[in-house]
């Protein structure tokens, strides 16, 4: 391995990892395998543009058979996880019948699972801004000044709860955007014979950048904060809340991130479940009265 990259495509972007592939290609980089959010890549000692690429979505069916069903057809199997599966050919050898034009691929994988993706995003987010409302109303009932020291130590699931929810909601406008751009694309292409390629727009590609930058700043403010309301509580309430949503959300992110394919709806998940821990943190603090 030569390079190993990070990547935030959403497992609905098929063919926009196809063409990323290709490019890194042209690059002299010859893609050798995922681990995690990375990809893989050997210095390429062949000429360039030899190889062509095919990712299919791993929909957890029949996977042996359809890989099997690949090779005959003259692909080969280059690695595989929770919801990609790829392959590569000889340029020269791929055959035509097992194209699928990039028209037909954005109707079938991106258009459909895409507006499902935004669609439960959406109604995940609606509950956390609810949950996020509710949770300040009950604060401010209890006499507890927002933003106020007092406020912020005893609600750290509260802060980060927030913090994911302005990381989901950076993917979320992105890809809301880019499903518009390439839904008018997609209908006044309709009737005509030309092929569509599909790319992130640029909007895309800048904000999901920020995401994951914004990503990381959102795990070390949780462990700096976390730290922080360690050193200044001496309640053993606060302090267990704060360990307990430590490892809670780190197992949650894990385990949900591969159950949503690595979409970034996980996010609002994870603020959803953040708001709920802290309203069990706050209901045990109010029972004992406010503790620092």
């Amino acid at each position: 391995m030569d390079k190993l990259i990070y990547h935030n495509f959403q497992y609905y972007e098929t063919d926009e990892v196809e063409h990323y592939l290709i490019d890194m290609e042209e690059e002299g980089y010859i893609f050798s395998g995922m681990k995690g959010n990375f990809l893989m890549f050997s210095r390429l000692s062949e000429e360039k543009g030899k190889y062509s690429y095919k990712v299919i979505y791993n929909i957890g069916r029949n996977i042996n058979e359809m890989i099997e069903n690949m090779k005959r057809d003259g692909w080969e199997f280059v690695c595989q996880n929770g919801y990609l599966i790829i392959f590569r050919t000889i340029m020269q050898f791929r055959k035509n019948n097992d194209q699928v034009s990039e028209r037909e691929k954005y109707e079938m994988i991106r258009n459909i699972r895409r507006k499902k993706v935004l669609l439960v995003g959406f109604l995940f987010a609606l509950i956390a801004v609810f949950l996020c409302h509710l949770y300040i109303v009950i604060m401010k009932k209890y006499d507890f000044t927002v933003f106020s020291k007092e406020f912020f130590i005893n609600s750290f699931a509260f802060i980060i709860g927030t913090a994911f929810l302005l990381s989901f909601l950076i993917y979320y406008i992105a890809e809301l955007y880019d499903y518009i751009v390439w839904n008018k694309m997609a209908r006044s292409s309709m009737g005509k014979s030309i092929t569509v390629r599909y790319e992130r727009t640029n909007f895309k590609k800048i904000m999901f950048r920020l995401g994951d930058l914004y990503k990381i700043a959102v795990v070390l403010f949780g462990v700096i904060f976390g730290i922080y309301i360690l050193l200044e509580t001496a309640s053993w309430i606060i302090t267990a809340s704060v360990v307990f949503t430590w490892i809670f959300l780190t197992m949650e992110a894990i385990l949900y991130n591969l159950r949503m394919k690595g979409s970034f709806v996980y996010l609002s998940y994870m603020s959803i479940i953040a708001y709920g821990i802290s309203f069990g943190v706050i209901d045990v603090i109010l029972s004992q009265g406010s503790i620092f």
